[in-house]
């Protein structure tokens, strides 16, 4: 049924089609496909400034769209979380800034929080661990690992190198 190159969102209002009318479709022989064009609209890279982790509508986008990783989470809620889906990635992309409060897209913040505590509730999504976090935070870890190293340095900086200086101009 799935063999066309559809978009996510008709892939999750066929599914919901199906079930509404009481014929729902057979999830195990359609799992691979879906599972196939979750890993295949995963963006992980992008261009600079652009959230990465989550899924584009279209194979032609190389962007993510709030949207179309709902129906991403919806389509793994029914099918299964694939083995290729970066789960750690889209914790990431799903996960509000400090720019989400003042920006005008605050609806689209909303809906990425959803979909977070949606993704934490599916029953392959292994839940987070304080090792994790440690992982996904290495740049503020790298920064205040620096920021004692840098402390540290300053404070057992010789102060006798001043003192001799001085007895030199003398």
């Amino acid at each position: 049924m799935f063999h066309w190159q559809v978009d996510l969102e008709q892939q999750l209002a066929i599914t919901k089609l199906a079930q509404r009318i009481n014929r729902p479709l057979d999830i195990d022989s359609h799992r691979e496909f879906v599972h196939q064009t979750l890993v295949n609209r995963q963006r992980l890279s992008g261009r600079f400034g652009t959230r990465r982790g989550g899924f584009a509508s279209s194979p032609k986008l190389n962007f993510s769209n709030e949207l179309a990783t709902v129906d991403a989470i919806e389509l793994m809620q029914t099918y299964g979380v694939p083995d290729g889906v970066r789960i750690d990635a889209l914790r990431s992309y799903l996960r509000p800034t400090p720019h989400d409060q003042w920006s005008r897209l605050h609806s689209h913040s909303c809906v990425r929080v959803a979909s977070l505590q949606r993704l934490q509730s599916l029953p392959d999504v292994r839940p987070i661990h304080w090792l994790d976090y440690f992982r996904y935070e290495q740049n503020l870890m790298m920064a205040v690992l620096f920021t004692l190293v840098c402390v540290f340095a300053t404070l057992g900086a010789s102060k006798d190198g001043s003192k001799e200086k001085r007895v030199e101009e003398n």
